[in-house]
């Protein structure tokens, strides 16, 4: 995957296991971005907000919201233009997959 492997740079000279740890950790950012976007699709027009997609895959914030920002930057989701509330009562955007948006706005 071209944005985890970007963000995993491990020159030549650096010892064998830097090189293992990096492939592993591309593998598991492509298997997290994958289950993240299946479950934008579970939901379908429903959508998720940040706090929702951290509390239905058990994805700690950190890695949850800059996976979402990449499939944001790939095309795959969009901002609904829908709002709704935190657990701590601010308003949070409501992501969706942009082939459910598009198919809802036609």
């Amino acid at each position: 995957e071209q944005n985890a492997s970007a963000s995993v740079i491990v020159q030549t000279n650096h010892p064998e296991t830097s090189h293992q740890a990096r492939q592993v950790a591309i593998k598991s950012a492509g298997m997290r971005r994958q289950m993240v976007y299946e479950l934008f699709q579970e939901r379908q027009g429903l959508g998720l907000c940040d706090h929702e997609l951290i509390e239905l895959s058990g994805i700690p914030g950190n890695s949850a919201r800059p996976t979402r920002i990449g499939l944001t930057r790939d095309g795959l989701l969009k901002d609904s233009g829908m709002r709704r509330l935190t657990p701590q009562g601010n308003k949070a955007i409501v992501w969706v997959t942009t082939e459910i948006y598009d198919a809802a706005v036609k």
